[in-house]
């Protein structure tokens, strides 16, 4: 029976880095003490704070629990939780740049994940190699063969279709989505959103068009190209704006309709790429949260964006005091008015401004607030000074 554990030198990382956490929760824990804060930002400290203590906990834990252990009938993997196979369970194995992972031949068992940064790796890996079967390699010969069994000679014409479709969509999103922040102006950012909008359709197009050949969710060693990017860049960016630029002023019903928009492509994805392809190799875990990301990204991304920009109703006009102001610095510096309640606004909130905005309010100033009905009955907002 042979015994392995963490290398020392991540032993001592993950040491370093857990005691950085603690300490970031204690300093989190007294930061009352350094001056009044608002309720709801000491709110946001203290849940970090006990974020990072239970995450420095767990890490310790898992480094000095952390244990492989390898014998004549089977491989256990000890820590904060413990999972074994026995040697007959096992269908092969998959590598990647932070683990080798166990493959059961059951659906029903689960695989084992075995961390390369424990001690004396290489020689896990030589026995590895030598008991079991390589399935990144035998996914690489068999390349479209579950699809396209009956023909394998159209297999490599297919991948390379695949492959360029793809290829031409990723270049065209990018070069959409640079143009369209170049030339920043209206009309041409709006209808360079819209058409980033339908990138992610194309993905769906896509993946049912090549039936399996292309992909979702695969892994990074995968001889399947994936359409990954073409959903997933789309949505962050128009996400962002929506963040970042439109206030919303009813999120009841911007979730319920962003719910069913997620329903729906949620839907698509799972026909075109996940019951087109066994997905062996990927958890069941990683595809639903990859999947549901993607959704909810999307379908807030896009229904904010047109709720704003293709709202044609008349604008509202508030005056609304300004009661403070502040400026949170992080990786990105944003500027806060807190304003008195207003119109359908019926409590005091934050709205963020430019920075030039910021400069020219003064405490007890009145600002302009302008709302609409929007174009989905979504009704949001803007403050101009």
């Amino acid at each position: 029976m042979n015994t392995y554990t963490l290398a020392r030198g991540w032993k001592i990382f993950s040491y370093i880095f857990s005691a950085v956490l603690i300490i970031g929760c204690l300093a989190g824990l007294l930061s009352p003490l350094y001056g009044t804060l608002p309720e709801h930002v000491y709110f946001i400290i203290l849940s970090c704070s006990i974020i990072f203590l239970i995450l420095g906990i767990l890490i310790v834990w898992e480094t000095e629990k952390s244990k492989l252990v390898i014998d004549d009938r089977m491989v256990r993997k000890e820590g904060i939780t413990t999972r074994e196979l026995f040697i007959d369970e096992i269908d092969g194995y998959t590598i990647d740049e932070k683990f080798i992972t166990l493959v059961p031949k059951s659906r029903d068992r689960k695989p084992i994940k075995i961390t390369l940064y424990l001690e004396k790796i290489h020689e896990i890996k030589n026995w590895v190699s030598l008991h079991f079967t390589d399935l990144d390699l035998v996914e690489r010969l068999n390349v479209g063969h579950d699809i396209y069994g009956d023909n394998p000679d159209v297999i490599p014409a297919k991948l390379n279709a695949a492959k360029r479709d793809i290829r031409i969509a990723n270049v065209l999103m990018i070069a959409l989505i640079i143009a369209a922040f170049y030339f920043r102006d209206e009309p041409y950012m709006v209808y360079g959103m819209y058409l980033l909008l339908l990138f992610p359709w194309a993905g769906i197009f896509l993946l049912f068009k090549h039936n399996g050949i292309l992909r979702i969710a695969t892994p990074k060693n995968s001889p399947y190209p994936s359409a990954d990017l073409l959903m997933l860049i789309p949505s962050c960016v128009i996400t962002l704006i929506v963040l970042i630029q439109i206030n919303i002023l009813n999120y009841n019903t911007m979730w319920l309709i962003t719910g069913a928009v997620a329903i729906i492509f949620s839907y698509l994805l799972i026909l075109a790429g996940v019951l087109k392809n066994p997905l062996k190799k990927v958890s069941k875990f990683g595809i639903i949260a990859e999947i549901l990301f993607m959704s909810l990204a999307y379908a807030y991304g896009g229904v904010g964006y047109l709720n704003a920009r293709q709202d044609k109703s008349d604008a509202v006009e508030y005056n609304v005091r300004v009661i403070d102001k502040r400026i949170s610095k992080g990786k990105r510096t944003t500027y806060y008015l807190k304003l008195m309640p207003w119109g359908p606004q019926t409590k005091k909130d934050e709205v963020s401004v430019s920075s030039k905005a910021y400069e020219e309010t003064r405490i007890n100033n009145d600002v302009k607030v302008y709302c609409k009905k929007g174009w989905l009955g979504i009704a949001w907002y803007w403050v101009m000074i």
